[in-house]
């Protein structure tokens, strides 16, 4: 098997329909199998090194529209006073602040200032930054840290459960999830769908895109 005949093989697979992704992962089974055979001296060489395979189409990330957000500002809970403040200020936090999920559910009561505006944030290989924030996103937080403190809640992470432990990534899913259904059909609704449109809204209104770069961490 020379690597044309590979090549013929994809572009019949490509002709039949199949997605670059559904390729993609055929040929990673036929490199998997020529290291196979290489390894057990089985063949000489493997034609799959010459071989490349279709690009995967980019998709544009999935956001709500902004006079969507703003009629979050009208849900109203239906669990504990606590629960609701909670998850009013979980909404509000990944929207104005374009956090990951895992980089909420770490977040001390310590990381916050609230006299400077700004939230200390670790983010992947513990890489540090530093978030501003509005003077609204300041009376939501003071408002859940007054309700925390008042419901006997000491744990020093920022958002808990009424039991007192840290929130889990599926508490925080299903959370955005409920919430975000009242307001937009949008397939997704999840975290990483409230990052995608703060990054959105800011570029929308004149934002830069490299201080948004740094807002969310990423390298590039």
């Amino acid at each position: 098997i020379s690597h044309n005949t590979i090549r013929d093989f994809i572009a019949a697979l490509m002709d039949k329909g199949l997605s670059p992704t559904s390729v993609n992962q055929k040929i990673s089974s036929l490199r998997s199998f020529f290291k196979y055979l290489l390894r057990n001296g089985l063949a000489d060489t493997d034609p799959t090194q010459k071989i490349r395979g279709p690009k995967n189409p980019k998709r544009l990330p999935s956001f709500v529209d902004e006079t969507q957000m703003e009629n979050l500002k009208k849900y109203e809970g239906i669990k504990s006073d606590f629960e609701n403040v909670r998850d009013r200020l979980v909404m509000d936090v990944f929207y104005q602040t374009g956090i990951r999920r895992a980089e909420l559910i770490g977040m001390k009561v310590s990381d916050v200032d609230i006299y400077n505006l700004q939230l200390k944030v670790l983010g992947k290989r513990n890489k540090e930054r530093i978030i501003p924030f509005s003077i609204d996103l300041k009376r939501n937080l003071e408002s859940y840290l007054n309700v925390k403190e008042a419901q006997g809640l000491n744990s020093p992470y920022l958002f808990v459960t009424l039991k007192n432990n840290p929130l889990s990534a599926s508490l925080v899913s299903s959370i955005v999830k409920a919430i975000l259904g009242t307001v937009t059909t949008n397939k997704k609704k999840s975290p990483h769908v409230l990052r995608h449109s703060f990054a959105t809204h800011m570029l929308n209104n004149g934002a830069d895109i490299n201080a948004v770069k740094e807002l969310l961490g990423h390298t590039n």
